[in-house]
């Protein structure tokens, strides 16, 4: 019989905290989640991961940016990252009482968009899913993030606007019009992308300046 990845998961968790009682809260495409109400567990599981350098690039990339998750409102801050085996490692977060996230409006994902931006992230799977709700804010909780390029930035802010705009629309309907926008800006679906983009770039700006007058 083949073992749940959820089961998996658990085993590995029972076996380096056998005090811990721990609670399922989800999977995702190469990891499942659990919490012992202090902390969050996300566990990754890449043995389905054939390509032993895609494996380690998800870990060392998210060591290298550990300390771009401090000081947040909006990500939860890396408190410590398991080693387990080439095909497995676990990263530990703080948990907060939250709401799942059902969707988001233009304007709190332009705020995620601009720290994104300040701290050179990358997510490439912008969804509502990937955030929870805490005090009807949103936090990320997706921690697989890629190397910066303006052009992915780009991407990512298109996908946060098609998700926004698009909010009762199914996933296979998502999927592709985000697939086409990557090559294509001028989709009659994407039709108001530009002001979105304007005005995500104006709150950088903003932002960035009240940095630069703090520093004075």
């Amino acid at each position: 019989m083949i073992e749940k990845r959820n089961d998996i998961g658990l085993r590995i968790l029972q076996e380096l905290f056998p005090e811990k009682y721990f609670i399922f809260l989800g999977e995702g495409k190469s990891s499942v989640v659990f919490t012992d109400e202090i902390a969050v567990y996300k566990v990754f599981l890449l043995g389905k991961y054939e390509a032993l350098g895609y494996k380690r690039n998800i870990s060392n990339i998210i060591k290298l940016y550990r300390g771009k998750f401090e000081n947040s409102k909006i990500f939860y801050p890396i408190q410590q990252i398991i080693e387990i085996n080439n095909d497995c490692f676990i990263v530990v977060y703080p948990y907060e009482k939250s709401e799942p996230c059902l969707t988001f409006e233009h304007n709190e994902i332009q705020d995620f968009l601009v720290e994104c931006w300040q701290k050179r992230l990358i997510f490439q799977d912008i969804k509502p899913e990937n955030f929870v709700r805490v005090n009807e804010k949103l936090k990320w909780i997706d921690y697989e993030p890629d190397k910066f390029t303006d052009n992915l930035f780009l991407n990512m802010a298109t996908r946060a606007f098609i998700y926004a705009k698009y909010p009762n629309e199914s996933q296979p309907y998502l999927n592709k019009l985000c697939r086409s926008a990557i090559t294509n800006f001028d989709l009659p679906e994407l039709v108001g992308l530009q002001e979105f983009t304007n005005a995500l770039f104006a709150k950088v700006i903003f932002e960035e300046s009240q940095i630069d007058t703090k520093q004075i």
